[in-house]
C-alpha cells in the first residue's frame, strides 16, 4: 500500500522467511506495478530499499510477533496515486466496517490463464484487536498488536471467531464475540494478498489500520483454506505506527 509517493508499506515476509531464505530478498529486480490490472499496469518503479521491522529478522513467524512489516521505498516518487492514509492512534473499534483489498491469486481455481490476478475489495467486520506484543533487540524493545477477523457464511452457521472452538492461533487473538452474519460483501483473503491493506472509517476518513499477515491454522474440523470460517489475521499499524514513522519522514 502506497503510503507516501515513494514509500510503501506491506508484509516482511514478502521478502524474507527464514525457514526459505538465508539472506533477505535484494532491491535489485524487484519492480512495483500500479493499476488495478497488473497483466497490463498503468505503471512500473524500481525499489531502492527495503526497511525491515527491527526484529523482523530474528523474530520472523508471521503474525506470532506482531513484527510482520516492510517498508519499501521507491528510487522515484509515484505522483498519479493518492497515498494512503495510516491510522496513527489505537482507536479501530470492534464491530466497525472493514474494508479490505488485494491481489491473492484465484487464477488456479477460476482457470483464467492469466499472470497475475486483479485487484480485489472484501467487506467485513473488525472481531479483534490486541496489543501488548512485545519484540526486542540490541536494548530496545517494539510493541505490536494484531487485528483480525472471520468469513462468515450467509446462513450464519460458521462464524469461526463466535465458537466454542479455539486453538493457539485464535487464542492469540484473545477473547472476544464476532457476530455470525455476513455483511453484503462478506470475504476473506486468500494466498497472494500478503501485505495487501484493511482500511477502517475513522472520523469520516478511511484509513490504513492493518496489514495482511496471514490466516488462522485450522479453526475447526473440516475447515477448507479460504472458505467460510477462514480467520485473516493482520499486523496492527496504530501499534508500530512510531517505527513506522520514524522511518520514512
Amino acid at each position: 500500500m502506497l503510503i507516501t509517493s515513494e514509500w510503501i508499506l506491506t508484509a516482511g515476509h514478502n521478502f524474507y522467511v527464514a525457514e526459505e531464505q538465508t539472506e533477505p530478498a535484494l532491491p535489485e529486480g524487484i519492480f512495483v506495478l500500479t493499476g488495478n490490472n497488473p497483466n497490463s499496469p498503468t505503471g512500473t518503479y524500481e525499489v531502492e530499499q527495503l526497511v525491515f521491522h527491527p526484529t523482523w529478522m530474528q523474530d520472523n513467524e508471521d503474525f506470532l510477533n506482531a513484527n510482520d512489516f516492510c517498508l519499501v521505498k521507491l528510487s522515484s516518487p509515484i505522483t498519479n496515486i493518492t497515498p494512503a492514509q495510516l491510522i496513527t492512534s489505537t482507536s479501530e473499534i470492534i464491530g466497525n466496517t472493514i474494508w479490505y483489498c488485494g491481489f491473492g491469486d484465484y487464477t488456479q481455481e477460476f482457470g483464467n490463464g492469466e499472470d497475475y490476478s486483479k485487484k480485489h475489495a472484501i467487506e467485513n467486520i473488525l472481531d479483534r484487536k490486541v496489543d501488548g506484543i512485545n519484540t526486542s533487540i540490541s536494548g530496545q524493545t517494539y510493541n505490536g498488536g494484531l487485528l483480525a477477523f472471520d468469513f462468515d457464511s450467509p446462513t450464519g452457521e460458521v462464524n469461526s471467531l463466535g465458537d466454542d472452538e479455539v486453538n493457539s492461533d485464535e487464542a492469540l487473538l484473545g477473547s472476544g464475540s464476532s457476530d455470525a452474519y455476513a455483511t453484503e460483501f462478506e470475504g476473506a483473503t486468500i494466498p497472494g494478498d500478503s501485505g495487501g491493506p484493511i482500511f477502517i472509517n475513522i472520523n469520516g476518513a478511511w484509513k490504513v489500520c492493518g496489514i495482511l499477515s496471514g490466516g488462522a491454522n485450522d479453526p475447526f474440523y473440516d475447515y477448507v483454506d479460504g472458505g467460510y470460517g477462514d480467520i485473516s489475521v493482520f499486523t496492527r499499524v496504530s501499534t508500530s505506527i512510531d517505527w513506522i514513522l520514524s522511518v520514512i519522514q
